[in-house]
């Protein structure tokens, strides 16, 4: 199976051959009778009512259709020079667990020849590997961020190059600058690509609290550090944010490799400390946040208070993120008090 066609008909020929225990014979049907036909079903290069009889219904019948299709899409794309390298899939696998993946990404994933993983951009705290296994009925290979952003070639790619080859990622693909990267170096290596999006964070957020998505300004993330230092491209972003009366979605980093992650509360620890330094003190003890923690679980906790209030919070394990919201729309100011049990006077205190 050298070529892959836009339509799948490779995928779903594997999966009817499968459904007949077809698999590893040859794509004819000439030669020794294949284990998956009745046994009064003789060779195929014999005539016999009984034997046509049996192709005309079932699983078979869609067999000889497939194989059709398939060989029109071969002399096509041989008469067309359209011989295909293979083919990258990025799919996304959601928030939470495996049940995030969407049908679609189920049924791409499903159809390739390889499946690679990595979950260390974010926490997927439900994830099972064997049911994302059993769910897309693929063996399923973890690759590190080694493999991902410096091997990239030899672990990926190269295969890429004559095999339809699926890449899963947690929340959705081209989120992470990673991926972008790698699909650019795929097309330029001449193997397709394509994306098969999945919720991610960034919607989530606005979603879960009721905040409206088009009022958001740019993404920020508080990285890990040593220092407990907070960079000022942070608070500068923060700024612009207020500034353009937008709300400001904060991502903290998840160091998964390593077990290290930043917390709501250390977050704003530096926040707060670094805007007391500032002439306009943005993040103050009794500004409005919103704190989030593991999007989509069954024990998510999503909470709007002051920033103080915040911090006292237990918010349980990661992944976690936070929102300074800007001016309120009278409609968000209701949703952050009943979806994120935000008093009154608190968000009255920003339209």
């Amino acid at each position: 199976m050298g070529y892959k066609t836009s339509g799948g008909f490779e995928s779903e020929l594997w999966r009817v051959r499968r459904d007949l225990n077809l698999v590893g014979h040859s794509n004819s049907f000439l030669g020794s009778r294949p284990s998956g036909i009745p046994n009064h079903v003789k060779s195929f290069g014999q005539r016999s009512v009984r034997r046509s009889t049996w192709l005309s219904y079932g699983p078979a019948k869609q067999l000889r259709k497939f194989h059709r299709r398939l060989k029109y899409s071969q002399r096509r794309a041989t008469a067309t020079g359209d011989v295909s390298l293979g083919e990258l899939v990025f799919i996304g696998l959601g928030l939470y667990d495996e049940l995030g993946l969407s049908l679609r990404g189920q049924a791409e994933a499903s159809a390739c020849d390889e499946v690679f993983a990595e979950l260390y951009t974010s926490v997927m705290p439900g994830l099972s590997l064997e049911n994302l296994t059993r769910r897309i009925a693929r063996p399923v290979k973890v690759l590190s961020r080694r493999d991902v952003e410096e091997d990239a070639e030899i672990k990926i790619l190269s295969r890429a190059r004559s095999r339809k080859v699926a890449f899963m990622v947690p929340g959705d693909p081209m989120v992470a600058t990673t991926h972008v990267d790698l699909r650019l170096r795929a097309e330029k290596a001449g193997i397709r690509t394509r994306v098969i999006h999945s919720a991610t964070v960034v919607s989530a957020a606005a979603g879960v609290t009721g905040l409206q998505s088009y009022k958001f300004g740019r993404t920020i993330t508080v990285p890990i550090s040593r220092e407990n230092a907070l960079p000022e491209s942070v608070y500068a972003g923060l700024r612009a944010n207020f500034e353009c009366r937008l709300h400001s979605l904060i991502l903290l980093e998840v160091d998964v490799e390593s077990g290290q992650h930043v917390t709501i509360a250390q977050a704003l620890e530096r926040l707060l400390a670094f805007s007391a330094h500032t002439e306009d003190r943005l993040i103050r003890p009794e500004t409005l946040t919103v704190g989030l923690a593991r999007l989509e679980a069954p024990n998510m906790i999503v909470r709007a208070s002051t920033a103080s209030n915040i911090m006292r919070l237990d918010f349980g394990q990661p992944p976690y993120c936070l929102i300074f919201p800007s001016s309120l729309h009278f409609v968000e100011a209701e949703a952050l008090q009943v979806f994120c049990e935000a008093s009154r006077d608190l968000v009255g205190s920003t339209n």
